[in-house]
């Protein structure tokens, strides 16, 4: 549906719209807007029933004295079968992913503040059951939940038992990249005495179940997410093409290429990286900033028809890129990828990367060794895999060309051989391969072989 500019609201007040911050097509919209003298963030609904759920969970964390933006009106729109709630505008403040983002360490001081909102939460029979980062916002020392419809309350009154507790918070905890792992036992420290409950070893292990459970389910989700349109992404699709690219990438001139790749990937301005029989690697600009595109080929009428119906490997890297990027593990910035298509089947496909200035790991041990960062890099690749391999991914192809020292940190390439497997044994066994595969680019430099293979 259209997206309008302005609304009046039925018990009066003009509605002049600034900025969008949240559309979610024929359901709301959630907008920066002057109501009328004053900012303020409008969640304007197409159903009464969600609207409904809006207010109510608004009201329960009012009771239970949990800090939330003030609601300052409510009501039908003019004329609109649309429903607004107008909520006063929080400024300045960051939510607690841009405070993710913006942290050095394991254990930003800000989430000891939303850990405890989370206990007083829970103490009052309350959880959000879409809880994530993006739902709490922090301004001075206040935080403050949001999303007020996905507020569950307890019917009978009572505080959450710890089971309840603790799988609740353990998604929360699961939005943390992988290596917050080591932060868990402090955050459930914080979380038991702000409950008044007694920190427990049975109820670390508990937590720590929880956040896997939640991991595996986000990575598994997220794997259908980066294949449609959303707010992070853009899918267009038609009888001939498979177009998926980040918003933040999509610009008239990107979709131009995304349109044609073949025309810039064969004019005298594309330098070549490989030129490969089964793909082909190019490195292009558009717009002043240079991307890696590769081009995965067909080799003949039998290779095409196995290719038309399986998921194409660019689909894969797209997929395998944003579950490195989850996890907290470095790999080039997916940007965007295409699949050429008749109907349902599948011919040519490309992946789009930014393209990261590093030194492949075989070129910097074909150097001359700096004995005294040589030992660092191996325990970095080494911790690399291992957090891989936490999160239930293996690489499939490990030779040393895939692995990239961006200012001596480890980022990974290559990914469309790379599977997210079911149970941790399964990883585990895949990692051996891989690490067996790693160690033989390794045969004749015993030097270097000599650092893999010291624990």
């Amino acid at each position: 549906s259209k997206f309008p500019l302005n609304f009046t609201l039925a018990e009066g007040g003009a509605l002049m719209v600034e900025q969008p911050l949240r559309i979610v097509p024929n359901k709301r919209w959630v907008v920066l807007a002057q109501w009328p003298q004053q900012q303020v963030v409008a969640k304007i609904y197409r159903h009464s029933r969600h609207a409904q759920r809006e207010l109510m969970g608004y009201q329960a964390l009012a009771a239970a004295n949990i800090s939330a933006p003030k609601l300052l009106s409510h009501g039908w729109v003019a004329g609109e079968k649309l429903y607004a709630l107008l909520f006063a505008y929080v400024y300045p403040a960051k939510n607690y992913s841009e405070i993710l983002a913006a942290s050095e360490n394991n254990f930003p001081p800000a989430f000891e503040s939303l850990i405890k909102v989370v206990a007083q939460m829970h103490q009052a029979g309350l959880q959000q059951t879409d809880l994530h980062l993006k739902n709490f916002l922090q301004s001075g020392a206040i935080t403050y939940a949001l999303d007020h419809a996905s507020i569950k309350s307890n019917k009978r009154g009572q505080a959450l038992g710890e089971l309840e507790s603790l799988k609740n918070l353990g998604l929360l905890l699961a939005q943390l990249p992988f290596s917050y792992g080591e932060s868990t036992e402090k955050f459930y420290a914080i979380y038991a005495q702000a409950r008044g409950t007694i920190f427990t070893t049975a109820g670390l292990n508990k937590l720590k179940y929880w956040i896997d459970y939640w991991w595996r389910c986000r990575l598994r989700n997220y794997q259908t997410k980066v294949l449609r349109s959303s707010t992070q992404f853009i899918c267009r699709q038609d009888w001939w093409n498979y177009t998926v690219c980040d918003r933040a990438y999509d610009t008239k001139e990107m979709q131009v290429f995304l349109g044609d790749p073949e025309a810039i990937f064969n004019s005298a301005s594309t330098k070549f990286l490989k030129k490969g029989n089964s793909c082909t690697v190019g490195l292009i600009t558009i717009e002043g900033k240079s991307y890696v595109v590769k081009r995965y080929n067909i080799k003949g009428f039998w290779h095409g028809l196995k290719r038309a119906v399986s998921v194409s490997r660019a689909a894969k890297s797209w997929c395998n890129a944003h579950l490195l990027q989850l996890a907290g593990l470095a790999t080039p910035k997916p940007v965007a990828m295409i699949e050429h298509r008749y109907g349902p089947l599948r011919h040519t496909a490309y992946y789009i990367s930014e393209y990261v200035e590093g030194v492949k790991l075989t070129d910097y041990f074909n150097t001359k060794l700096v004995m005294d960062e040589a030992p660092i890099i191996a325990a970095d690749i080494k911790q690399y895999l291992h957090e891989l391999t936490q999160v239930r991914l293996s690489h499939g192809d490990l030779k040393a060309t895939n692995i990239l020292l961006v200012d001596r940190k480890v980022v990974l390439i290559d990914l469309d051989a790379m599977c997210l497997h079911r149970f941790s044994w399964l990883a585990r066994k895949a990692t051996k391969r891989d690490w067996q595969r790693f160690l033989r680019n390794w045969e004749g430099q015993p030097m270097v072989l000599k650092l893999f293979q010291t624990e």
